[in-house]
């Protein structure tokens, strides 16, 4: 269902052994609503140990998330609550908070290839999220992709800077390829 509230009581554990939920090479809009995905540490793809996406990993993929609650994953990469790779997604109602990575994207991490929606009318709260880099949103796009409009309720700071939220090209040269519209800090 679409029952928000389910989210608190149906809890997806990922105990540290990988990603809560891992979408791989699926087309088909996989849509996953109202869980708690907590404790993962990310699935690896083989590159330097590095490993991405602790709450969802979202590869090669089209879906969404709604009302689901992504917080407490550590993951020594990239995305600790969500990782989006060659993927097209949509994010409605969610709460992303408490994640952790070592690289970059400790909210959420968006890269080659990929684009995310945010639901503009049920908004996410995205804030508290650490990484090295952009500790809440992290997009890796190129300069000719089109921007994506980060548009949430409640963000950690009510204007962030590259700390917070950081788009950069393939070569990691900061090009601010996003806008947002943020009603909460």
């Amino acid at each position: 269902t679409d029952e928000p509230a389910f989210a608190n009581t149906t809890i997806i554990d990922g105990n540290n052994t990988g990603s809560c939920i891992y979408v791989y090479y699926c087309q088909d809009s996989v849509k996953i609503s109202g869980f708690t995905l907590e404790h993962g540490s990310g699935t690896s793809l083989g590159v330097n140990n590095y490993r991405f996406g602790g709450g969802i990993f979202f590869y090669h993929s089209t879906g969404s998330a709604k009302h689901c609650v992504i917080k407490n994953n550590v993951v020594p990469g990239s995305g600790g609550g969500i990782s989006v790779l060659h993927s097209d997604v949509k994010l409605s109602g969610n709460l992303i908070k408490e994640n952790h990575t070592f690289l970059s994207g400790g909210g959420i991490s968006i890269s080659v290839s990929s684009s995310v929606l945010f639901d503009s009318i049920c908004l996410n709260n995205i804030y508290l999220n650490y990484s090295s880099q952009a500790c809440d949103i992290y997009l890796a796009s190129e300069e000719s992709s089109d921007p994506i409009h980060v548009c949430v309720d409640t963000f950690t700071v009510q204007n962030p800077d590259q700390y917070y939220i950081l788009s950069t090209s393939g070569m990691g040269v900061p090009n601010e390829n996003f806008t947002y519209s943020i009603l909460h800090a």
